[in-house]
C-alpha cells in the first residue's frame, strides 16, 4: 500500500469521536486538547501514530508508570475513531503494533 494521507476530522467531530472511545474528565481536559490542535490536518499513517503516542506520553508524564501502557491500550480504538478508511486505519494500527512489539520508543 502506498503512503496514504489521513485528513483528521474537524475539531467538534474529532472531539465527539474521541469521547466515544474514552469519556473521562481528566482525559477530556488534558489529553484531547493536545490532539484537537491537529484537527483537519493531513497526516501520513505514521503521523497519526506519532500524534497519538506523543500526546499520550505527554499526558501521562506526571502519572504513575502504569498509565502509559493503560492509555496505549486505547490507541487502536482512537485510530478507528479518527480514520474513516478501514484499510488505512488497519495500516496505522499495524504500525503502532509493530512499534510496540519491538519495544521501540515512539
Amino acid at each position: 500500500m502506498a503512503e496514504r494521507f489521513i485528513t483528521l476530522p474537524a475539531r467538534d467531530e474529532m472531539l465527539k469521536r474521541l469521547v466515544s472511545v474514552f469519556n473521562d474528565d481528566q482525559v477530556c481536559q488534558h489529553l484531547y486538547p493536545k490532539l484537537l490542535m491537529r484537527a483537519e490536518q493531513k497526516l501520513l499513517v505514521d503521523g497519526i501514530v506519532h500524534m497519538l503516542s506523543s500526546a499520550i506520553k505527554e499526558y501521562v508524564s506526571d502519572k504513575p508508570e502504569f498509565f502509559l501502557p493503560y492509555m496505549y491500550r486505547f490507541v487502536p480504538r482512537f485510530i478507528d475513531a479518527l480514520v474513516d478508511e478501514p484499510e488505512v486505519a488497519q495500516t496505522a494500527k499495524s504500525v503502532f503494533s509493530e512499534i510496540q512489539r519491538f519495544g521501540r520508543r515512539i
